[in-house]
């Protein structure tokens, strides 16, 4: 996760970001599995650094579905308000740690 930091912060600092938030998902919640597998929006932008594991991401741009694999150390960007899920398969295994605009 350290080799991360440097993006983070940089990130942070361009966007306002006020904290960093970890998510952990393991397969024994299948709520929190879920929760990722419906397809969603924000409205703000949402940066993704995967910090253990593997995820697929679906992202839906322009009525088309694009689909990228993120594994451990990568960092995925999503814009406000577009539509998209996420999941590690039926046995997750990964955690995420994420700028907010807000505290806490």
């Amino acid at each position: 996760m350290r080799h991360l930091r440097p993006d983070i912060e940089r990130l942070k600092r361009e966007n306002a970001y006020q904290s960093v938030d970890v998510a952990r998902c393991l397969p024994d919640n299948p709520q929190m599995r879920a929760k990722f597998l419906n397809e969603h929006t924000h409205d703000d932008d949402e940066v993704r650094p995967l910090v253990e594991g593997a995820a697929m991401f679906y992202l839906r741009v322009d009525g088309k579905v694009y689909m990228t694999r993120c594994e451990r150390n990568d960092l995925i960007g999503v814009a406000a308000g577009t539509r998209h899920w996420f999941d590690r398969g039926r046995q997750p295994d990964y955690r995420r740690q994420y700028p907010s605009a807000t505290e806490g």
